[in-house]
């Protein structure tokens, strides 16, 4: 964790500091001061202020880390470098971040090997479980429109599967599944199909991906 802690204080070192930002005029400079000392030699100096960037400045890392991962880099390195920032919004449960990271559910790391284990291709998937049972809404709500890609529902049923185990997660799909019974729009009646093709592709694959 303290690696990934540094990471991080280098992976937001690589966005430009607003002169104001969402958590006030006073933010920058805090910010600065601690990216500044994470190019310290002394570790412990390091892993201290990566800390407290995570402690004081949390709000302003989610921001940072979201419009992170949601650019567009031409350089070496940047697959690397987004796979990272999409594993800390999880670690950080950034509940701000779920729509984008349902958005790009289906995104895939190229260099991963998928028949050594397939959800380590995803890493919008994995955080998505870290953030867990919060993320639940914005699934349902996802659901609304039509989901023409079989990875992005297989993908859904071994989230919620992660996030409560197999039983309960079922038990959410047929709550939801209920739910949709009660919206009478377009809407309704995609939810309603996917979430049939979600819950039946859920039993038929009970375990695995």
């Amino acid at each position: 964790m303290p690696q990934k802690i540094i990471l991080l204080g280098l992976v937001v070192g690589l966005l430009p500091l607003r002169s104001s930002t969402a958590s006030g005029q006073g933010t920058q400079p805090l910010v600065r001061k601690q990216l500044d000392q994470l190019k310290s030699e002394e570790r412990p100096v390091r892993e201290k202020a990566a800390a407290e960037l995570l402690r004081v400045q949390k709000d302003l890392v989610r921001t940072l880390l979201l419009e992170l991962a949601d650019r567009q880099d031409p350089r070496p390195g940047y697959r690397d470098r987004k796979e990272l920032v999409i594993e800390l919004l999880g670690d950080l449960r950034a509940i701000e971040a779920v729509p984008y990271l349902i958005k790009h559910l289906t995104y895939r790391v190229p260099y991963k090997r998928l028949e050594i284990n397939p959800i380590q291709a995803y890493p919008c998937a994995r955080a998505l479980i870290r953030i867990g049972t919060p993320a639940y809404p914005e699934i349902w709500s996802r659901l609304r429109e039509p989901v023409n890609n079989e990875l992005e529902t297989r993908l859904v049923a071994y989230i919620v599967r992660q996030i409560a185990g197999h039983e309960i997660g079922l038990v959410r799909l047929e709550a939801a599944r209920r739910d949709a019974d009660n919206i009478n729009t377009v809407d309704g009646g995609t939810q309603r199909k996917n979430l049939d093709d979600l819950i039946k592709h859920y039993k038929t694959k009970a375990t695995g991906f």
